[in-house]
C-alpha cells in the first residue's frame, strides 16, 4: 500500500508544473524552476537575423556604386570624356536614338512633333553620372 502510494505522489509530482518541494529544518522549501526569457521563437530571431543581413547589404551595394560613380566620373574628367545622363537604356522611347556599344550615348535633340523632356528625378533605370545625381539616387555618401 505505502509503495503505492508513493508511486502515485511521485507520478502527481512529475505531472505538476512549477517547483520542487524540499524540508528542510522542519520547513518546507520550494524551489522554483526559473524560466528562461528568450525573445520571440527560433523561426522569429532567425527571420530578424536574416532582415538585418540583408539590410547590412543593401547598404554594402550602395556604397560600392556610389563609389564606383565617383570613381567613373573622376576619370572621364580626367581623360575628357564627357558622360551624359541616359533616360533610358534600352533605347526604347525617350532613349533619343540607338544606344552606343558602352552604354553611353551623346545627345541626340527630340523630334520636331516632341517637346523636350526635362530631366526625371528619380533613379528607375537612368545612368546619372553627376556626382549630385548619384547621391540623391543612393542615399548621400557614405
Amino acid at each position: 500500500m505505502r509503495m503505492e502510494r508513493r508511486r502515485n505522489w511521485r507520478k502527481m509530482r512529475d505531472e505538476k508544473s512549477g517547483g520542487r518541494r524540499r524540508w528542510r529544518r522542519r520547513r518546507l522549501r520550494r524551489r522554483w524552476r526559473k524560466k528562461k526569457h528568450t525573445e520571440g521563437r527560433p523561426e522569429e530571431r532567425r527571420w530578424k537575423k536574416k532582415q538585418k543581413e540583408e539590410e547590412i547589404n543593401k547598404g554594402l551595394v550602395k556604397n560600392r556604386l556610389l563609389c564606383f560613380l565617383i570613381f567613373l566620373t573622376l576619370f572621364c574628367e580626367m581623360v575628357g570624356v564627357h558622360l551624359y545622363p541616359i533616360t533610358n537604356l534600352h533605347g526604347g522611347v525617350g532613349s533619343g536614338g540607338p544606344l552606343v556599344k558602352g552604354g553611353f550615348q551623346n545627345p541626340i535633340s527630340p523630334p520636331a512633333h516632341r517637346p523636350p523632356q526635362p530631366p526625371s528625378k528619380g533613379c528607375g533605370d537612368e545612368a546619372l553620372l553627376p556626382i549630385n545625381m548619384g547621391t540623391r539616387c543612393f542615399g548621400g555618401l557614405p
